[in-house]
């Protein structure tokens, strides 16, 4: 596993996850677990009011208040709120020549 971590943002690069493997990042308003090997960003706002979760390749689920979102490559979640959850859901493109 590779991971980048910066001002808020996690980077990471899953290679190999085992069947038995629990992998999850927490950020103040969710919990994002990861189920396959794949390329994910978790960014986070320095006050804990949102997290954005990005799945380029891999499959995972943010959960937060009794609420689950399934995520899939190519897609983006932002969830905002702290006593209550609110999901706002986007497909990505793919990743620039930058």
């Amino acid at each position: 596993m590779q991971i980048e971590l910066t001002s808020g943002s996690l980077n990471l690069r899953v290679r190999r996850l085992n069947r038995d493997d629990v992998f999850e990042v927490d950020t103040p308003n969710q919990a994002f677990s990861i189920f396959e090997r794949g390329r994910y960003r978790v960014e986070a706002s320095e006050d804990g009011a949102y997290t954005v979760v990005s799945v380029r390749e891999g499959e995972g689920e943010s959960t937060g208040n009794g609420e689950t979102y399934a995520l899939h490559g190519g897609e983006r979640v932002t969830l905002s709120g702290t006593e209550w959850l609110d999901a706002g859901g986007q497909k990505i493109g793919g990743p620039d020549e930058f």
